[in-house]
Order: C-alpha cells, then structure tokens, then sequence
C-alpha cells in the first residue's frame, strides 16, 4: 500500500483531487446541496414518553411558542401622551407579515369600547387607570404591577413557525421601534424571542470563530516550523477533508446546526495536530536518511501510520460515543466528527508526504532546529526532570488526583435554561429584567381533563363538558393554590375571563364565578366568539392553564411538577380528574438531564473502547495499564475545577469530556509508540524514554500549543457552552501534555523495565 502511494503520487494526487472537486460540487451547488437550519426544536429528545405528551398539548390547544412580550420602560406608561405613542407602535406591529394580533394598553377594551380612548374625561380615565393595575388578565400582562413598565403581548401567526420566518419579523419590529419608540427603554422576552436571538447569537459566532480558528492555526503552524510550505500543506489537507465532511452531510440531510456548526472548528484543530506530527517525522526521516525525499516519506508512512491511525479512531470514538444520546442533532454530530476525524487522517498522510515527493528537502538550519537541538521546547529539562526527580512527581500526581477527585465531588448539575447566556448579554439582560418586573417569561403548561363521574375508564369516550360550576369551581381553587407557588408568576385561565365577564353583569359580586350553571353559558354567548378559545379543547372537555415562570432551574422544575399534582390531588380528591404538567420549559430542562445522563454513559464507554484499542496496538496489557493514569488525571483535573469553580455540568460540558479524552490521549498514544521503536532499538528502558522525550516530546509540545490555541479562542465566546468548551478543553489539554511528558516516563521508568529483567 505505502509503495504505491509513493510510486504512483500523480495517480494517487489526482484521484484525491478529482473526488474533492466532486464532493465541493455536490455539497455547496447540488439540488442536495448543504443548508443551515439553527432552529432550537432540534434539540428536544427523539424517543420521550414526556415528549410525546407536549406534542398532544400543542396538536389539542394553540402553541405556547408563539407568543412574546415587547416591555417598554418610559416615564408614565399610562399617561394619555404615552398611550397614543403606543397606539402608532402598537397599529405598526399589527401590520407586519406573520403577527396574529397584539395586545396592549391602546388596544384593550371593555364592552366593545377602547378602556384608554383619547375622548375620555380625565376622571374615567384615572378610574381605569386604577381598574387596569388591579386586573386579573391585564396586570402583569400589559402593565407591570409597580404601573413603572408597559408591554405589548404579541401572538404570531401558526405559520410562523422556523427561524427564518422568526427573524424576517422581529427584523420588522425593531426597525419600527427604532424609529417610533426610540424615546423609550425596550426589553423582549419569551420563547419566540429566546429562540430567534439565541441562533442569531449562534450563527455570529460561527462567523466570528471558524475564521479566527483557521488564523489561530496559520500564525502557530508558521511559528512552529517558519516554512510556508508547512503551513500550505496542512491547510490543504484541512481544506480537502472539510469538503469531504460536507458533502457527507449533504448526502445524509445533516443541516449546519446549533451543535454541527463545530464540526469545522474541531476538524480545523484536531487536523493541524496530526499535520504536525506528520511534518515534524519527515524532519527528522529527511535528516537520518541523508536527505532522501523518497526514504523519508516511506519511513513516515510506514513508522507514523499505525500512531495516527490509533490517535485519530481514539478521538473518532469521543466523538462516536455522542451517539448514544436521545438528540438526534448531536447524534449526527457526534457521528460526522466521528468519520470527519478519519477522513483527515487518511488525506493527510497521503497529500502531505505526495506533496513534499515534489518540494526541495528542508533547509539545514530548520531541520537543525526542529530536530537535532535537545533543547527545542525545553525537552532537555523534562528529561532531566524524569531522572532526577520521579518519585516527587509520582507522589504529586497521586496527591493531584486525590484532590481532583474531593473538587469533582462538588460538581453543580443544577442547570437553567438561561445558563448558555452570561450577564451583560443583551437577550439574558433582557430577560432577566422581564422576570423581575413582569413575573417570568418562560411557559408552563397545566391541563385538566374532565372524566364522565359515572365512568371507570378514564379514555377520550368518556370525558365531560368543563362549563359546569362544581368542576369550574375546584378549578378555580386549585388556580388559586398554584399560584401561591413562588416560581409561578402569572396563571390565565377560562375562570379568569368567565370571572371578567360575570363583573361586567355583576359588579356588586365583583370578580367571582356565576352562581349557576346557565348564567355561565347565558356570559359566555354574551362575550366576544373567540374570548379564550385557547384555553380549553374543541370539545370543551380539557381546561387549560397556561402559566408564567421565571428562570427556574432543573430542581426547582422537578419539585415544581411534584408541588402541582400535589395541590391537584388534594382540591380534587380522587376525582374523575388527571392533570398533564407541561411545556417547553420543563421539557428544555428534562432534555439537559436526560442528555447529561447519557453523555457520562457515552464516556464510560469510550474510554472502555479506547482502552482495547491501546491493548491490541500496543500488544500488552502492561503497557496499557501504565498509560491510564496519566489519562484519567487530566480529565479528573477539568471535573475538579468544574467543581471548586462553580461551572455546572451541563449537555456541552459533558460533551467536553467524551471529546477530550480521544484528543488527550493522542499524547500518551504517541508518546508510547515512539518509546516501543526506541526500545527495539535500545533495548534500554531508560534510554528509550530520554529519546521519546527529545524527539516525539517536541511534537506533542507543538500539536498541544495549537490544539490550546485554537480551544482557547472560544474563551471569548459570548455563548457560555462554547466559552466553558474553550476552557476545559485547554485545561484538558495542558494536563494531559505534562502527564504524558512527566509522569508517564516516570511510570515507565519505575515499572516498565522490570518486565525486560
């Protein structure tokens, strides 16, 4: 295979060249070329009973997705000047292309009237002021509590129902509110809202990061070796695998994504460590074989192979192992980093040693710097370091991991939805400002289903009408209960609008239910067609209701669901009743646990499948053993700081760590391969592993600098799942290189050579 690879590099070339033209084709101009979708319904679980039952609620009652508030802060929302700006504000937002309808104080009527109309006098006008801070459905709603703020409740359209349809109109409504509202303070929240900036936040990102990443790449590729081939070459073969990548996504209909999207950072980092490696060995075959092109790229093929290969299927496997999980954007994810990985071994360690069969033999002086000066990288003080002072490193080692094992126990899972996002944000600021003074933003969804007393079969043949006082009243007093829960911060149901209208027939019994049953069918007939049609089925046999919360985290949301049905069970006390506690938010949260759950399963299993893979190359059990703790440490050592730093273990957190250990473990990988040739060589333990270190440390040391360079720039990521992502990876990574370069020469050192005795 390696013979005709290098016999026959213009065939070999050209075959590489015309599949990638192929592939660049199919990707980016066929029918079924590669396209962007960034909306955030792929992240909800494929195969979940609690799923399942969301998909129910919303095929059965209008969406909760589908609605926003637009806050305004301004000196006095319901003075008469400011009424009539937020009618022209109000009538511009109705106009725009994918808006239902809107409430606000301008549009809000009683008895078919404008409660806010510019003709009334100001003592009625004062009098509505008081009615509308003390009403069920408009406080909180319309106007906050405190009278400070005004809102406008915006329903959009059914249709609207993608990202592009979702930007194309908040586009819409910030021009307006830039030209009529200019004068106020305005904040936007809910889950149209969260979803729609949330992926514009995330395709700027993409935008900012996969650019800066390759130029990350370049300036430390250039630094490592000051050769301009050396940085072409590796790009080339970087540019090659990304094209095959793409088509492969294009074939299988995987969008660039929420998660897909790093698939072209990763492919950028991982591909340029092996680049490395690769060139540093042609350096050093170039050198020993007296400058031979030929020799020395056979001899990097043939020694360098089977290392590469074993790296690249250890970080393939990381990246397989995301398979196991519910969600099908990072299974495929976790599935195209997989094979992307592969594929960029296999195309550079062909188009780079073709290419160089074709370009002049390095100069002298960088061979002589790359390769024969002991204290390039400082390798000569590490291996000093090994002989002189290993047990000192033993002994730290240990008391390291004992510590990273103490900070691990103190991992926070505790997770909210709005923990991708970091104070100072624009959309979290928003947010967190309408939960403080509107009481949440985030849905909850309750629905009660009216079971037939007379049955025992609780099916859809025997559920009862909900327009009768007995069961509206229970309703009525289990709404009451919920809402004395904290994180509830705003109920509408029916009762609130059946209650609106009896006022309006009865104002001395003020805000109450009728006394009887027909008085509520005689109100209902007597209201608008479409009063609160949202808030029970078309068989009037489910009575919804349709909650607020704030940004409430994965416990309190479990003990949220166990707090309702609670109440539930005592006003209904065994009867013909069953209550479904839904919505996105619980299940955006249900989704983080469940993912977290089986990404520390998918760990579990890629170290297990890294661990054989070792064995069967390395052909000893021993070996192999030696090589886990320096492993483990680094991994250990991320969980810690998690731990004692207070970052919460969370879907991208958890994925760092199936990830980095296929990256991490390249060192050790190469560092053992190189020590196996040294030894057949040397027959020597102790000399086998100051070789290892003076040869293959300086290309650990150089693939690690770029691999940290390039994580690291996701510090400055303003998506926290990204900037978490950048530090623990680089923290992985710097970990592992002292591990693989300072304690696993030890190890060998120690318990290695007794094995040749």
């Amino acid at each position: 295979m390696i013979s005709r690879i290098v016999d026959n590099p213009i065939k070999t070339l050209f075959i590489l060249f015309s599949l990638t033209i192929g592939f660049a084709y199919y990707a980016f101009f066929s029918t079924n070329k590669l396209i962007v979708d960034f909306s955030l319904e792929q992240m909800f679980p494929e195969n979940d009973p609690e799923r399942d039952k969301y998909d129910q609620f919303r095929s059965e009652f209008s969406r909760e997705d589908d609605k926003f508030l637009l806050i305004y802060s301004c000196d006095d929302p319901l003075s008469r000047e400011n009424i009539k700006k937020l009618s022209v504000i109000d009538e511009l937002i109705n106009k725009i292309v994918g808006v239902q309808q809107t409430t606000s104080l301008s549009n809000i009527q009683e008895n078919e009237e404008f409660l806010f109309d510019e003709t009334l006098d100001d003592s009625t006008w004062e009098a509505h002021k008081e009615m509308v801070l003390d009403h069920p459905l408009y406080t909180n709603l319309v106007i906050s509590e405190d009278g400070n703020s005004g809102a406008i409740f915006v329903d959009m359209k059914d249709d609207v129902n993608n990202q592009t349809l979702r930007e194309n109109l908040f586009k819409e409504i910030d021009i307006g509110l830039e030209i009529h509202g200019r004068d106020w303070d305005w904040y936007e929240a809910g889950i149209p809202v969260l979803r729609t900036r949330y992926v514009e936040l995330v395709s700027k990102e993409r935008s900012i990061f996969i650019p800066l990443g390759g130029l990350v790449v370049i300036l430390i590729l250039f630094f490592v070796f000051r050769q301009v081939n050396c940085v072409v070459l590796p790009m080339t073969s970087i540019f090659i695998t990304l094209i095959w990548v793409s088509a492969l996504m294009a074939y299988l209909g995987i969008t660039i994504n929420l998660i897909s999207y790093l698939t072209y950072i990763l492919i950028l980092i991982i591909g340029c460590s092996n680049c490395i490696h690769i060139l540093m060995k042609y350096h050093e075959c170039v050198e020993q074989e007296d400058g031979n092109i030929k020799l020395a790229v056979r001899r990097v093929i043939k020694e360098l192979g089977g290392a590469l290969f074993l790296t690249s299927l250890t970080t393939a496997v990381g990246f397989f192992s995301l398979m196991m999980t519910n969600i099908r954007i990072t299974q495929e994810f976790g599935f195209v980093l997989g094979v992307g990985v592969v594929l960029m071994f296999i195309v550079a360690i062909i188009t780079i040693p073709i290419i160089l069969l074709y370009l002049p033999s390095p100069p002298q002086h960088h061979i002589k710097r790359l390769i024969s000066q002991s204290d390039s990288f400082s390798v000569d003080k590490i291996d000093a370091s090994t002989k002189k002072f290993p047990y000192p490193i033993l002994v730290l080692s240990i008391l390291f991991l004992i510590i990273s094992f103490i900070g691990l126990k103190s991992i926070d899972y505790n997770i909210s939805i709005l923990d991708d996002l970091r104070p100072g944000n624009s959309l979290y600021d928003d947010i967190m400002y309408v939960d403080k003074n509107f009481g949440g933003t985030l849905p909850l969804e309750i629905v009660i289903s009216n079971f037939n007393s007379s049955t025992t079969n609780k099916d859809s043949s025997s559920l009862d009408n909900i327009f009768n006082l007995d069961f509206l009243t229970k309703a009525d007093e289990f709404e009451s209960k919920i809402e004395e829960i904290s994180h509830i911060k705003k109920a509408i149901s029916m009762n609130d609008y059946i209650k609106v209208i009896a006022n309006f027939w009865e104002p001395e019994r003020g805000m109450a239910l009728p006394e009887y049953d027909d008085d509520i069918y005689d109100y209902l007939d007597l209201a608008p067609s479409n009063i609160g049609t949202n808030l029970f089925n078309s068989d009037s046999t489910k009575y919804r209701i349709t909650c607020r919360v704030g940004n409430i985290r994965s416990k309190v949301a479990d003990s949220l669901k166990v707090d309702v049905q609670s109440i539930f069970d005592e006003v209904f006390n065994g009867g013909n009743q069953e209550v479904l506690i839904s919505g996105s938010t619980l299940l955006a949260l249900r989704t983080q646990g469940f993912l977290i759950r089986d990404l520390t399963t998918s760990f579990i299993l890629a170290f297990i499948i890294i661990f054989i893979s070792m064995v069967i190359l390395f052909r000893s059990i021993r070996l192999s053993l030696i090589s886990i703790l320096p492993t483990i440490i680094p991994l250990v050592a991320a969980a810690a700081i998690m731990g004692f730093s207070g970052i919460k273990l969370r879907p991208s957190t958890a994925m760092t760590f199936s990830i980095a250990l296929g990256i991490a473990v390249d060192d050790t990988i190469h560092f053992l391969a190189r020590f196996r040739q040294e030894l057949k060589k040397t027959k020597d333990v102790g000399l086998a592993v100051s070789n290892s270190i003076l040869s293959t440390g300086k290309a650990i040391i150089g693939t690690t600098l770029v691999l940290c360079m390039g994580f690291f720039t996701l510090y400055f990521s303003e998506l926290v799942p990204n900037h978490e992502f950048g530090i623990l990876a680089t923290i992985i990574l710097i970990i592992a290189l002292i591990s693989s370069l300072l304690l696993l020469p030890v190890l060998l050192n120690l318990f290695y050579k007794h094995k040749l005795k």
